[in-house]
């Protein structure tokens, strides 16, 4: 992987702050993204990870601090800005058309045409090459309805390209992936890459994060606690800068001697369980 000061940056955002009603979201953060570059999002559930993606997509206007795309200073104020800025989420729930097939979605308000009609053929050619520049072994005329959900996201990810988005912000792609699927999945995104595509990824999971990405920034309570590259950060230190040091320290303190046994289970059978034993001690979890 190239150290990421040896690409060109694409997107700034600074001092980003966003209030609700009673919440402060987020607290002046920053955070930037380099051109072929796999960035991750990462924070506990309410840091703010998804209230600065939602900037970026442009759900919401009132928002204080700055955003630059390619040195240029942007306000992104809805979805169709945001899509005009060349920005384009892969989210867990699809923006798809089950009953239409993989091409039709692809091409979706942009199908190609030959004297003013719609051309099947040109389209499903346009769809057949996109899928074989990234080996992704799809029939462009499959029914989005019996695709799996890697086959899905990968369809998200072309129709993105297509309309020539540069920033692909992937949501947890690999939540409900089996292996394989996400060995796939890795493989088209180390592609996407190696095509100057950049990536903001965010994610629960430490494979994911130090499989692909380059750099990784950890959210706290709405601000911004790390930020560095992934080769040079352990999943130890993650874990700290997610929940804070002092709990930490806290919660390694917090073992204690369990009392009498309160439950005893012996020799449990069933339908799913075969000859299963334990106890329940008192202060005990």
């Amino acid at each position: 992987m190239c150290p990421s000061s040896e690409r060109k940056t694409i997107l700034v955002m600074k001092g980003i702050g966003k209030r609700f009603p009673g919440v402060e979201a987020l607290k002046e953060v920053d955070f930037d993204l380099s051109e072929g570059e796999v960035h991750s999002l990462v924070g506990a559930n309410g840091a703010g990870k998804s209230t600065l993606v939602n900037i970026l997509c442009g759900m919401f206007r009132d928002y204080t601090g700055g955003v630059t795309l390619s040195g240029r200073a942007v306000r992104i104020t809805s979805p169709r800005k945001s899509h005009r800025c060349g920005i384009s989420v892969v989210s867990q729930d699809f923006n798809l058309v089950e009953d239409f097939t993989v091409a039709e979605n692809i091409y979706l308000n942009c199908e190609p045409t030959v004297f003013g009609f719609i051309s099947r053929r040109k389209m499903l050619d346009a769809c057949d090459s996109w899928l074989r520049l990234f080996d992704i072994k799809l029939d462009p005329a499959a029914r989005v309805s019996g695709l799996s959900v890697v086959e899905c996201q990968l369809v998200e990810v072309i129709k993105a390209l297509q309309r020539d988005n540069r920033i692909l912000i992937m949501d947890e792609p690999t939540a409900v992936l089996s292996s394989k699927e996400t060995d796939l999945l890795y493989g088209v995104i180390k592609d996407l890459k190696k095509r100057r595509i950049s990536i903001i990824l965010i994610s629960h999971r430490f494979e994911d994060i130090f499989a692909v990405s380059d750099r990784v920034t950890v959210l706290r309570d709405g601000e911004r606690v790390f930020s560095g590259e992934t080769r040079t950060t352990t999943g130890g230190q993650i874990v700290e800068y997610m929940l804070g040091r002092q709990r930490m320290g806290i919660a390694r303190k917090a073992t204690h001697a369990c009392g009498h046994a309160v439950l005893n289970a012996c020799n449990i059978w069933g339908a799913k369980v075969r000859d299963v034993s334990f106890e329940l001690c008192a202060g005990s979890v």
